[in-house]
């Protein structure tokens, strides 16, 4: 799968330089019993997915 990204000048408006966001780890029970421990929760990982198509580097502290 190949996703073009816009030109860095498709827009006018000044581009994003800090996002802040939160990880969480969740523990995740299912209806039947089964178990997801330790998943990785939060918006944080979709914030800096997101980000990335918009800007050329994006990096986590």
């Amino acid at each position: 799968m190949t996703i073009e990204r816009r030109p860095s000048n498709f827009s006018t408006t000044p581009p994003i330089d800090f996002v802040t966001f939160s990880l969480i780890i969740d523990d995740i029970v299912f209806p039947d019993g089964q178990t997801a421990l330790e998943t990785l929760g939060g918006g944080g990982p979709q914030t800096a997915f997101g980000m990335r198509l918009w800007a050329d580097r994006v990096g986590l502290v």
